[in-house]
């Protein structure tokens, strides 16, 4: 139960396959018992790796922080419980910044098509739209070429053009890739998503010491 909205996401309906492969399927109402969204997740007991699929939410509740508590509250679950990562395909509407604020890199293990050269083809088309929108501004250093190696989603998000717009998020949005983050504690796409999380209130901030 999400104490700001009063929204409850109930488990619906498990299913399990030969393959190892556990569907955890949902669905969200109001307190009046309204359904307003829905929601599955698939987690393989033999690979610990889960992957989000579906989540859907009526647009009256979107904006209201439910959608990043309920998955901060199910990414801590899964950590208790093992799972080792999570997978994604980021895309519909604010998915691909959605997804890249909470950590999630680029997929290495997608093959075929464009999905193979991700990182390559975004930020090669960051670099079109930055000319684009500043013809005579640098190219932020995350965007040299030579970088690529190095650029995360999550750099890109945070990309200010020249003007202090925020040219990641608007690059960002609408944009397809695949995702995953690593549910290390040690992994840098972890400690940007935990960061996130605090900063937004999905979290508690951890009291460090030092």
């Amino acid at each position: 139960t999400d104490e700001k909205t009063g929204l409850q996401a109930k488990l619906s309906k498990v299913e399990i396959d030969g393959t190892g492969d556990i569907t955890f399927s949902g669905d969200i109402f109001t307190k009046d018992g309204r359904n307003v969204g829905d929601y599955e997740r698939t987690m393989n007991i033999n690979t610990g790796e889960v992957h989000n699929g579906l989540f859907t939410l009526h647009t009256e509740y979107q904006g209201s922080g439910f959608g990043g508590r309920f998955y901060a509250h199910a990414e801590e679950s899964l950590v208790k419980h093992k799972a080792n990562k999570i997978t994604v395909m980021a895309n519909i509407s604010v998915g691909g910044y959605a997804w890249s604020r909470m950590g999630f890199d680029f997929d290495p293990d997608k093959q075929g098509g464009y999905d193979k050269w991700t990182r390559v083809r975004l930020l090669d088309k960051a670099r079109e739209e930055w000319k684009l929108q500043f013809p005579k501004a640098k190219y932020p250093s995350m965007l040299m070429k030579k970088n690529y190696p190095k650029t995360h989603p999550w750099d890109i998000a945070a990309m200010q053009g020249p003007d202090g717009s925020a040219f990641g998020k608007g690059f960002l949005v609408g944009e397809t890739w695949y995702g995953v983050k690593h549910l290390n504690p040690q992994d840098t796409g972890f400690q940007v998503g935990e960061t996130y999380y605090e900063l937004k209130g999905y979290k508690k901030a951890k009291v460090k010491n030092g």
